[in-house]
């Protein structure tokens, strides 16, 4: 029998079968040792598998939030520290009436600025400060007072 030809079909077949293997990839195990084909498996594994927010521009993005956030609160923190001091300039140049009576923009502040709702500085506004804090308003001394005294330590917003 070792003469007689295979029908057409059944050679096709073979090398259909030997193409279908040269194609395709090869299986771990015929590749590498059995020995090494657990390791191989346990390492891939093990390793982490990246999700949609580590991708490297979300990443990026998310580290570019992050730091304006960061500085947007930095700036926030320095505002409102600068708004506890008294501004004499800025009370004189914002307040032309209290210049031409020639009186010292701090005692005058004391003692009726803080009650007429004149603000201290650039940073601190009365009116926002107590619509922001609707407690503040029966405190005598007024807002920026309250601010400096208790605010500021409370972490009172400004606005």
């Amino acid at each position: 029998m070792s003469g007689e030809k295979k029908p057409v079909s059944k050679v096709r077949s073979s090398r259909v079968k030997v193409a279908r293997k040269k194609v395709m990839a090869p299986a771990v195990s015929e590749v590498h040792e059995p020995a090494v084909v657990p390791q191989v498996t346990e390492q891939v594994a093990a390793a982490p598998v990246a999700e949609p927010t580590q991708a490297p521009a979300a990443k990026q993005i998310a580290l570019a939030l992050q730091s304006q956030a960061g500085i947007v609160e930095q700036e926030a923190e320095k505002e409102r520290r600068a708004a506890i001091f008294f501004d004499s300039q800025w009370y004189l140049n914002a307040y032309p009436d209290i210049r031409e009576a020639g009186v010292d923009p701090l005692d005058h502040f004391l003692d009726y600025g803080a009650k007429e709702g004149r603000n201290p500085n650039a940073l601190f506004d009365s009116l926002s400060y107590l619509r922001v804090n609707p407690d503040v308003a029966g405190f005598g001394p007024g807002p920026f007072i309250h601010y400096i005294c208790y605010g500021f330590q409370e972490g009172r917003p400004l606005r």
